[in-house]
C-alpha cells in the first residue's frame, strides 16, 4: 500500500482526553444541567463515532465559553466523539489553559487543526473566537 502523507504528524499538546477526564467534566456540569435542560437535535445525522475520518464541529459560544463549551464537549462525548477543541492562546496566559488541555484542547491555529485532522480527530472549533466569546 502506499504511504500515509500523515505519517509521523505529531498532534499539538495531550493525546485526548480520558474517559475520566470526560466522566469527570460530565460531574462538573451537572447541576448547570440540571439547570438548564440542554436539548440536543440531529445527533442522528452524526457519522460513526469511531470512523477516524476527520470531523470538524463548529459552534458559537457566549459567556466567555464557560457553560456553553464544557456543555458541548461533554455531549458529543456522550455520543461517543472525544472532541479536541482548539483555545485561544490567551488561555494559556490567564492560567486556565491546563485546564481546557486535560478535557483535549489544544492552541489555536491552522496547523493544530490540519494535524489533528488528519489523524482522524474529531475538531470542534468556535470561529468567533476572542470576538464572540465576550458576547
Amino acid at each position: 500500500g502506499e504511504a500515509s502523507p500523515f505519517t509521523g504528524l505529531r498532534v499539538p499538546a495531550k493525546d485526548s482526553p480520558t474517559d475520566e477526564d470526560l466522566d469527570y467534566l460530565g460531574q462538573v456540569m451537572a447541576p448547570w444541567r440540571a439547570l438548564v435542560s440542554p436539548k440536543v437535535s440531529g445527533a442522528e445525522n452524526l457519522p460513526e463515532p469511531l470512523s477516524k475520518r476527520p470531523i470538524l464541529f463548529v459552534g458559537n459560544h457566549t459567556l466567555f465559553g464557560l457553560y456553553d463549551c464544557p456543555m458541548l464537549i461533554h455531549e458529543l462525548y456522550l455520543r461517543g466523539f472525544k472532541v479536541r477543541g482548539l483555545a485561544h492562546r490567551s488561555h494559556w496566559m490567564s492560567g486556565v489553559g491546563d485546564t481546557f488541555q486535560r478535557f483535549g484542547a489544544v492552541k489555536a491555529s491552522p496547523m493544530a487543526a490540519y494535524k489533528l485532522l488528519a489523524k482522524g480527530e474529531p475538531v470542534l472549533l468556535f470561529p468567533g473566537g476572542a470576538r464572540e466569546v465576550n458576547k
